[in-house]
C-alpha cells in the first residue's frame, strides 16, 4: 500500500472509511513537510506490514485549491506538516510538526490502540466540514 494524494473531490471518499485514517496535511512550499514526507511513507510502509488493522494513509495538498484551504481550516489546521488521524470521519488524534519515522510509527500505533473501540463498533458519521 501506498500514501494516497486525495484532495476536494476524494476527501470524504476516504474520511470515512472503515478503519483508521491517517492524512498527511502539506503543501509544496513547506520544507518540514519535504523533510516529512519520506519518514510518513516509510512507517506507513512498515505498519502496513505488521499490523492487520485496515489502516488508510493519505496526504492532502492544503494550498492545492480554495476548497481544499477551506477543508483544511475547517478543520483547525494551523501550520503544515500537520498528520490528522480519523475514524469514520471523525478526528481522533493530530500530530503537529516534522517527525522521525519511527515517533510517526508510535502515534500511529497509540492512536489505533486508543481508537480501537471507534474503529471497530462506531458508524459512520456525516460530513466533517461544510
Amino acid at each position: 500500500m501506498t500514501v494516497i494524494d486525495i484532495d476536494k473531490d476524494n476527501w470524504d471518499d476516504f474520511t470515512d472509511k472503515e478503519g483508521l485514517v491517517v492524512v498527511e496535511f502539506w503543501h509544496e512550499q513547506c520544507p518540514w513537510c519535504k523533510k516529512l514526507n519520506p519518514e510518513f511513507k516509510a512507517a506507513s510502509e512498515e505498519l502496513q506490514e505488521k499490523n492487520g488493522k485496515e489502516i488508510t494513509y493519505t496526504r492532502f495538498n492544503i494550498l492545492e485549491s480554495e476548497e481544499n484551504k477551506k477543508i483544511a481550516m475547517s478543520l483547525g489546521i494551523m501550520s503544515t506538516p500537520t498528520i490528522l488521524f480519523f475514524c469514520h470521519g471523525r478526528p481522533v488524534g493530530m500530530m503537529m510538526g516534522y517527525k522521525p519515522k519511527e515517533a510517526i510509527m508510535q502515534e500511529i500505533s497509540r492512536v489505533l490502540k486508543q481508537s480501537e473501540e471507534c474503529i471497530n463498533k462506531s458508524s459512520p458519521s456525516m460530513s466533517f466540514y461544510a
